[in-house]
């Protein structure tokens, strides 16, 4: 089953997305920063991230160009 990386500062947008992609068939697993979107990659495979643009601390798109290096 194909797993997806949610992350997300906003806790509605987050539970949102899970739920409609957890009806789809999809697993989830969500993260509510940049920061912790990099420290659960390594321990786990994931086949696609969505990620927030603005968020707090790392925004979406310094967390995809750090989550690339790793």
């Amino acid at each position: 089953m194909p797993r997806i990386l949610i992350v997300d500062d906003d806790p509605g947008q987050r539970s949102l997305l899970d739920s409609f992609l957890r009806g789809q068939g999809f697993g989830t697993v969500l993260a509510d920063s940049g920061e912790r979107a990099l420290e659960i990659l390594p321990a786990k495979r994931f086949s696609l991230m969505f990620s927030d643009v603005r968020m707090p601390g790392l925004s979406g798109l310094e967390t995809l160009q750090r989550a690339r290096k790793q």
